[in-house]
């Protein structure tokens, strides 16, 4: 909302719009949730639906890496781990890198093997001394390549940025400071971008045996350069970001790093396009310019990152801190032609919001919100019931779409955490409804937020999508608690403006400036669920989208 003093960026920033049962208590549940931070989550458990990390040879037994560093470095394997998974495999290699017998840092190594045949590989190094560094990625282009990448007019300004035109990448010939898209001339189109009838992949095998040659498309990133924030965030230094240049041992990069920064890169390739540049329809493509993985959204290890907004600490022009409700595997999950690239991501990011449960059930929001921490005591490490939720809607529709029974497990620990919150943390209204409290802080149990309605409608189409997925009564239970609080309090989200009322205070008020148009996009979703579960609409819920519809139309707003 803007203009008011609950300055809270859009829970969709730049997007075109739409427990783990351990604890008895969730006091109990609430302490071991608070304990895990983004930062800490590379070094614990990174895999898809497997927790245990499997501890790899140590000492002074040497694994050849994939990568190839410059002379002088022992590069030792101290943990290993490979996944199977229906859809594809992960493995994560972490090395630690010495010199003389000193410590100079850790590389964080993971690559996924997708079922139709797609790569994936990702790169991050975490400095403990200064250094000069030249890393060499077992990726090989030997052909002439198409090339694209986004510009940007005005600074990174996502609303003015375009794909540049195709262009001709020589294979001696630097990248460009940026993330890009290469397609080789003689690539083959047309090819789909599921393939559900192949084969599982093979157990994996290392890069180093299977480098990746001549793909027919690939994307890769731009090697960045980050200083380490508190409270998780990363603060880009493109300034110190070298460029990528093919060379006959691989793709080369060298820079100069220092403790306190952190070094990351990824990549996709294929043999058939991962865009379809001829074929994929306008809007399509315009969902990857959006996405963007370069100067405005960044996907890292951590899962997808976003500017920091002033309001949350700490924050700069290029501060990035992590959303976990994953907003672009959401969008991509149902695209379904256009390239290879949708599903493959997907994936990545399906096999993040597994990785970055913590174990409570949901993600914590490791930034810290200042008018939180002053309105409420809320401090970083907080759980916001918007982005959590989106993340298990994701889940599930990572379920549907590809069947691996680990997503709706994830879904499930979130399902159990949420029912918990919400009969605890909520306003009670007359008729026995729950308007469930936006945040909470597992050091702060007993803190009051608001409740908004847009938060709410999400809680309880979840948890009405998961109850009919597994049968969980109790699921539909929170879920008609939470309807039923918006059928007592309907008469009082209208203002006097014709307009919604953002959220309902915890002084027993109704207040604050609501969103444009993502509350009625969730009244929509909330409508369409109850007439599949009910058997018809809900009256409150249609009055409701009936009043944000008129308020649209008078001021020449748009409805979609």
């Amino acid at each position: 909302m803007t203009g008011t003093k609950h300055q809270r960026h859009d829970p969709t920033p730049h997007l075109i719009r739409p427990k783990r049962r351990r604890s008895k208590t969730v006091r109990k549940a609430w302490t071991i949730a608070g304990c895990i931070l983004v930062f800490l989550l590379p070094a614990l458990t990174i895999g898809w639906g497997i927790r245990d990390l499997d501890t790899g040879p140590s000492g002074d037994e040497r694994v050849k890496p994939p990568f190839t560093l410059s002379k002088g470095f022992a590069v030792d394997l101290q943990n290993s781990q490979t996944v199977e998974y229906r859809s594809g495999s992960k493995s994560v290699d972490i090395y630690e890198l010495t010199s003389d017998g000193e410590r100079f840092g850790a590389i964080t190594w993971v690559e996924w093997s997708f079922q139709n045949g797609d790569r994936g590989m990702l790169m991050r190094f975490t400095p403990s001394e200064s250094g000069s560094y030249t890393v060499t990625l077992p990726i090989f282009l030997a052909s002439p390549y198409t090339m694209r990448h986004v510009v940007y007019p005005d600074g990174a300004d996502l609303t003015r940025s375009r794909f540049s035109d195709p262009e001709r990448l020589d294979v001696q010939q630097a990248l460009p400071l940026a993330a890009v898209w290469l397609d080789r001339a003689d690539a083959p189109t047309g090819i789909p971008s599921i393939a559900p009838d192949l084969p599982r992949p093979p157990e994996r095998r290392t890069s180093t045996d299977q480098p990746v040659r001549n793909p027919a498309s690939a994307f890769l990133s731009a090697v960045e350069v980050y200083a380490l924030r508190d409270n998780g965030v990363l603060e880009e230094r493109r300034d110190l970001s070298p460029a990528l240049a093919p060379t006959e041992k691989g793709l080369t990069f060298t820079l100069p790093v220092h403790s306190g920064q952190l070094v990351e890169w990824w990549g996709l390739f294929s043999e058939a396009p991962l865009i379809d540049w001829d074929k994929a329809d306008p809007e399509t493509v315009e969902l990857v310019r959006v996405a963007d993985f370069d100067r405005a959204r960044k996907w890292t290890l951590d899962g997808p990152r976003y500017i920091t907004p002033e309001g949350y600490s700490p924050s700069c022009p290029r501060c990035f801190y992590v959303n976990p409700a994953q907003h672009v595997g959401e969008k991509w999950i149902h695209v379904n032609t256009g390239g290879r690239l949708f599903a493959d991501f997907a994936l990545m990011a399906l096999d993040n919001a597994v990785t970055t449960q913590n174990d409570a059930g949901y993600w914590p929001i490791t930034t810290r919100s200042e008018w939180l921490k002053r309105d409420y005591g809320i401090d970083a490490g907080y759980y916001d019931t918007r982005w959590s939720t989106d993340a298990a809607l994701f889940l599930l529709a990572g379920f549907k779409a590809f069947g691996d029974d680990v997503f709706l497990q994830a879904a499930r620990r979130y399902a159990d955490f949420l029912v918990d919150f919400a009969a605890r943390h909520h306003f009670a209204t007359p008729s026995g409804g729950t308007l469930v409290y936006d945040y909470g802080h597992p050091d702060a149990p007993q803190a009051k937020t608001h409740t908004s309605l847009n938060h709410l409608l999400t809680e309880m189409n979840f948890l009405y999508r998961i109850a009919e997925r597994t049968g969980e009564p109790r699921y539909r239970a929170a879920a008609e608690r939470m309807l039923k609080a918006i059928e007592d309090t309907v008469d009082g989200w209208p203002n006097a403006d014709g307009d919604l009322h953002y959220a309902y205070l915890v002084d027993g008020q109704f207040g604050l400036q609501d969103y444009p148009l993502l509350t009625l996009k969730d009244l929509r979703l909330a409508q369409s669920v109850l007439a599949s579960v009910h058997g018809a609409p809900n009256a409150a819920i249609q009055k409701l989208i009936d009043v944000k519809t008129a308020y649209l139309k008078a001021h020449h707003l748009p409805l979609y």
